[in-house]
């Protein structure tokens, strides 16, 4: 049986090149072990330390901290939670990013959940109802511990669904029995207008 390079060695020759450039052009991710190995300590202090608890002297925690940030460790979050059963992204699916009122939204929501040391996903509908049930199933595999939607099709019946296993708050548009925000854009336009007798 002939291998493939026997068979045609340009072929092998352009195969090896393409899987040397794969593995140049991207990094491998670092991992847990790579930090403990490279600050000469076990997992369980690389884990201590990236959660911040206690019990790590100074020094330990210095140099772990040094492998973390020579080796690019980011830890996972999907990991931890399952580890320790808590949620810590909130799920936003919204109409489009480009429209002025769910940019300013979407911008206040993230600078809260950061400030609370939380992580947003962002998904958006394009105003398609199909694409708005596929974008929330998509969001509920997510560790969600809530999700704040912009309802286009969806129904109050489909968004119970999500809310036995997490809040759910509709956003500028309301839905029966779920928590709502809703602008009054009528309202606020008129308004100032009959304060002035116009």
């Amino acid at each position: 049986m002939t291998t493939m390079s026997e068979a045609n060695p340009v072929n092998a020759e352009r195969a090896a090149e393409s899987s040397a450039s794969r593995r140049v052009g991207r990094q491998a991710r670092s991992r847990i072990t790579d930090v403990a190995a490279r600050a000469g300590v076990s997992i369980k202090t690389v884990s201590r330390v990236a959660n911040g608890e206690p019990g790590v002297r100074d020094e330990t925690r210095e140099r772990v901290l040094a492998a973390i940030n020579e080796l690019g460790f980011v830890p996972n979050s999907t990991a931890r939670s399952l580890k320790t059963g808590g949620h810590d992204v909130i799920g936003v699916v919204i109409d489009s990013i480009s429209d002025p009122f769910f940019a300013s939204l979407v911008s206040v929501i993230e600078d809260l959940t950061l400030a609370r040391d939380m992580s947003v996903v962002f998904a958006s509908t394009g105003f398609d109802a199909t694409r708005e049930r596929d974008q929330l199933q998509r969001l509920a595999g997510h560790q969600l511990c809530g999700l704040i939607v912009a309802p286009v099709a969806v129904t109050a019946e489909e968004l119970q669904v999500y809310r036995r296993r997490f809040p759910v708050v509709a956003a500028d548009r309301a839905r029966e029995g779920i928590d709502s925000v809703v602008v009054d854009d009528f309202g606020t336009v008129l308004n100032p207008l009959l304060v002035k007798g116009q």
